[in-house]
């Protein structure tokens, strides 16, 4: 069987200069339209890879931010642990007289953030977890020895250290030293409140009994007297005392209440009782009930009148 083969013979076509004007019009259309098309692409691209960017940045810059914070909470910690006592110079001159009342106002945030970083730096009391980490990490944080006044030593060296920190970390806020020390005193009595609210709580059925009332509530810091708290005083300039300003809504019985809380307190410190200064009552001033004080406060607390 014999294969054969045909050769097909191209024609030429014949195209006119219109027709091929109106082909290579039609050409550069589709072209251009193409291109339009792949750039609008790569535009939806380049947009989408920069909102990628955007997102990669902001998560970077929140890492550093958190591992910032935490290096820098943790480098505050140990200063203040590890930081030697310093021995008292010009900057003690300022602590022995502490400047409680502050020159300038500022905002109540402003205030409340220094306040909070005081008592993320300082021992907690009160700290209420399980947590052995948590736990370890607050007692390695430094605390004031409420055994003695707040501008005696080891509590003068340590408002030195707390200043220095303050002074860098909370530069922003506008406070001066003055300002800063104040504050510091505030946590310092508040600590030492801290100290009689709980040994009444330990002592509750004790105190309520030798009281023969219920002594709840009773135990408010704004109805404690500043001369009660902190205020020094130098007698013949060898011994040091409190004197004592009780405020004149008080009533007498608030009055026994109160001492009788503070012998439970000299009690439990044992032999370290000898640090507590003597207490010298010295006037009744003609005071009104503080604002601060709750609702809560029993009837009997208050003198006849107020």
């Amino acid at each position: 069987m014999t294969i054969q083969r045909r050769q097909l013979a191209l024609r030429p076509i014949e195209i006119t200069n219109e027709q091929l004007i109106e082909i290579l019009s039609t050409l550069k259309t589709n072209m251009t339209a193409m291109g339009n098309n792949m750039a609008a692409d790569m535009s939806i691209v380049q947009e989408q890879i920069g909102t990628v960017e955007d997102k990669l940045l902001n998560m970077n810059s929140r890492i550093n931010v958190l591992a910032t914070s935490s290096i820098e909470t943790i480098t505050d910690i140990d200063s203040l642990s590890r930081a030697p006592l310093v021995s008292p110079t010009n900057t003690m001159a300022n602590v022995s007289q502490p400047a409680f009342n502050a020159p300038y106002e500022f905002s109540k945030k402003a205030s409340n953030d220094v306040y909070a970083h005081i008592r993320n730096l300082m021992w907690d009391p009160k700290l209420k977890t399980i947590n052995q980490v948590d736990i370890l990490a607050n007692e390695s944080k430094p605390r004031w020895n409420t055994n003695v006044f707040f501008y005696k030593s080891p509590n003068k060296e340590l408002v030195v250290r707390l200043l220095e920190n303050l002074k860098r970390k909370c530069i922003h806020k506008g406070f001066r030293e003055a300002n800063f020390r104040a504050r510091l005193h505030k946590n310092f009595i508040s600590q030492n409140h801290t100290r009689r609210l709980l040994v009444y709580t330990d002592n509750k059925e004790a105190i309520d009994l030798q009281m023969k009332r219920d002594c709840d509530f009773t135990m408010q810091m704004a109805a404690m007297s500043n001369g009660e708290s902190a205020d020094e005083d130098f007698e013949n300039r060898t011994k040091s005392i409190v004197k004592i300003v009780r405020p004149g809504w008080r009533s007498d019985e608030f009055n026994t209440l109160i001492k009788l809380v503070d012998k439970y307190v000299i009690e439990a410190m044992g032999s370290s009782a000898f640090q507590m200064k003597e207490r010298v009552f010295t006037s009744v001033s003609n005071t009104a009930v503080p604002d601060d004080i709750t609702s809560k406060l029993p009837q009997w607390a208050l003198r006849d009148g107020y």
